[in-house]
Protein backbone atom coordinates (compact mmCIF):
# COMPACT_ATOMS: atom_id res chain seq x y z
CA UNK A 1 0.00 0.00 0.00
CA UNK A 2 2.75 2.20 0.33
CA UNK A 3 4.21 2.00 -2.46
CA UNK A 4 0.79 2.82 -4.35
CA UNK A 5 0.69 6.30 -2.76
CA UNK A 6 4.62 6.74 -3.21
CA UNK A 7 3.89 6.47 -6.81
CA UNK A 8 0.60 8.32 -7.11
CA UNK A 9 2.72 11.03 -5.35
CA UNK A 10 5.59 10.43 -8.34
CA UNK A 11 2.69 11.04 -10.98
CA UNK A 12 1.19 13.88 -9.66
CA UNK A 13 4.46 15.66 -9.07
CA UNK A 14 4.62 16.42 -12.71
CA UNK A 15 1.66 18.23 -13.01
CA UNK A 16 0.80 21.91 -12.53
CA UNK A 17 1.93 23.66 -9.36
CA UNK A 18 5.71 23.18 -10.18
CA UNK A 19 6.30 25.60 -12.78
CA UNK A 20 9.59 26.74 -13.93
CA UNK A 21 11.03 29.65 -12.31
CA UNK A 22 12.33 31.41 -15.33
CA UNK A 23 8.71 31.56 -16.52
CA UNK A 24 7.95 33.15 -13.29
CA UNK A 25 10.42 35.86 -13.37
CA UNK A 26 9.48 36.75 -16.80
CA UNK A 27 5.76 36.95 -15.54
CA UNK A 28 6.96 38.88 -12.58
CA UNK A 29 8.59 41.38 -14.62
CA UNK A 30 5.31 41.78 -17.07
CA UNK A 31 3.49 42.48 -14.07
CA UNK A 32 5.66 44.86 -12.82
CA UNK A 33 5.86 47.12 -15.86
CA UNK A 34 1.88 46.53 -16.87
CA UNK A 35 1.00 47.42 -13.29
CA UNK A 36 -2.59 48.76 -12.96
CA UNK A 37 -3.03 46.71 -16.46
CA UNK A 38 -5.80 43.88 -17.70
CA UNK A 39 -3.75 41.77 -19.35
CA UNK A 40 -3.30 37.91 -20.01
CA UNK A 41 -0.02 36.00 -20.88
CA UNK A 42 -0.17 32.01 -21.43
CA UNK A 43 2.22 31.24 -19.53
CA UNK A 44 2.36 27.14 -20.83
CA UNK A 45 3.06 28.69 -24.18
CA UNK A 46 5.35 31.08 -22.52
CA UNK A 47 7.14 28.07 -21.03
CA UNK A 48 6.96 26.13 -24.63
CA UNK A 49 9.46 28.88 -26.48
CA UNK A 50 12.37 28.51 -24.46
CA UNK A 51 15.67 28.98 -26.01
CA UNK A 52 18.48 28.44 -24.44
CA UNK A 53 22.09 29.87 -25.73
CA UNK A 54 25.60 28.02 -24.61
CA UNK A 55 26.25 30.89 -21.70
CA UNK A 56 22.85 29.21 -20.26
CA UNK A 57 20.89 32.30 -20.84
CA UNK A 58 17.49 31.92 -21.27
CA UNK A 59 15.31 33.84 -23.80
CA UNK A 60 11.38 33.43 -24.03
CA UNK A 61 9.62 34.94 -26.61
CA UNK A 62 5.45 34.99 -25.76
CA UNK A 63 1.99 36.89 -26.45
CA UNK A 64 0.04 39.28 -24.02
CA UNK A 65 -3.40 40.40 -24.37
CA UNK A 66 -3.71 43.75 -23.40
CA UNK A 67 -7.32 44.62 -21.79
CA UNK A 68 -8.86 40.96 -22.64
CA UNK A 69 -11.84 40.30 -23.59
CA UNK A 70 -12.89 43.82 -24.42
CA UNK A 71 -13.22 45.93 -27.66
CA UNK A 72 -10.04 47.79 -26.95
CA UNK A 73 -8.11 44.05 -26.63
CA UNK A 74 -5.00 43.58 -28.56
CA UNK A 75 -2.22 41.61 -28.65
CA UNK A 76 1.18 42.64 -28.44
CA UNK A 77 4.30 40.19 -28.54
CA UNK A 78 7.42 40.25 -26.08
CA UNK A 79 11.02 38.60 -25.46
CA UNK A 80 12.18 37.86 -22.06
CA UNK A 81 15.74 37.17 -21.28
CA UNK A 82 16.67 35.68 -18.54
CA UNK A 83 20.21 34.93 -16.67
CA UNK A 84 20.97 31.98 -15.13
CA UNK A 85 21.98 31.91 -11.35
CA UNK A 86 25.42 32.25 -10.94
CA UNK A 87 27.50 31.80 -7.63
CA UNK A 88 25.87 33.45 -5.38
CA UNK A 89 23.27 35.85 -7.77
CA UNK A 90 20.06 34.38 -8.52
CA UNK A 91 18.37 34.34 -11.82
CA UNK A 92 17.44 37.28 -12.71
CA UNK A 93 15.82 39.47 -16.32
CA UNK A 94 18.08 40.46 -18.07
CA UNK A 95 15.67 41.71 -21.01
CA UNK A 96 11.74 42.39 -20.60
CA UNK A 97 10.70 44.03 -24.36
CA UNK A 98 7.54 44.37 -26.04
CA UNK A 99 7.14 44.65 -29.50
CA UNK A 100 4.44 46.95 -29.66
CA UNK A 101 2.14 46.76 -32.79
CA UNK A 102 -0.85 48.90 -33.58
CA UNK A 103 -1.79 51.72 -31.31
CA UNK A 104 0.68 49.91 -28.66
CA UNK A 105 -0.49 52.17 -25.87
CA UNK A 106 -2.14 50.47 -22.98
CA UNK A 107 -4.25 52.77 -20.87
Amino acid sequence: MRWQWWGLAVALSGCGGGGDSAVSLCIDEAKRRLDGQVYRIDEKALSNSKTTESDGTLTFNGEMILKPGTSAEEKQTFICTIAPASGDSPARVLNFQVRWSGSGLAN
